[in-house]
């Protein structure tokens, strides 16, 4: 079975991730491929995997705002950090209200207050990621951290 056919068939079953790793190996086909409709579901997967943060931080709400800056700096310094993006409870509540403009009545009812402030990170290896969990885990005011693989 050739390369495509089984980065193709690893779509089909929804494993974006093996699916990469086997469209990686003949990258240099990719031009061949470009009018096939796995080609691009492939593409646009992969936009998602790259565009996502691979650690979010949710910060508990009496949480000051001295340490979520002090959090911040210190995951900003860490080896294997491209990003951190700051999201405040204002933000939060924005990114609330744009992905349910459909439903007016779940608009009405949530505000900003009851909304947690909390940090993307985007990291180069699974390492920095792990790091980052761990560290967040055991700080006193973030309420959860959740993270997957590093892309």
């Amino acid at each position: 079975m050739s390369t495509i056919t089984q980065a193709e068939n690893l779509l089909a079953h929804n494993d974006p991730w093996r699916a990469l790793a086997e469209y990686d190996k003949v990258h240099q086909y990719w031009p061949l491929y470009q009018g096939s409709d796995y080609f691009n579901q492939y593409k646009s997967q992969l936009a998602a995997l790259k565009s996502a943060p691979n650690v979010i931080v949710y910060f508990k709400a009496n949480a000051s705002d001295q340490d979520i800056q002090s959090f911040i700096t210190k995951v900003r310094s860490m080896s294997g950090v491209k990003e951190v993006k700051y999201i405040s409870k204002q933000d939060a509540l924005k990114i609330y209200r744009d992905r349910n403009k459909n439903n007016p009545n779940l608009v009405k009812i949530v505000t900003a207050d009851i909304l947690p402030a909390s940090i993307e990170v985007h990291t180069e290896s699974d390492t920095a990621t792990s790091t980052i969990l761990n560290l967040a885990r055991q700080q006193s005011f973030v309420e959860s951290a959740a993270g997957g693989r590093s892309f």
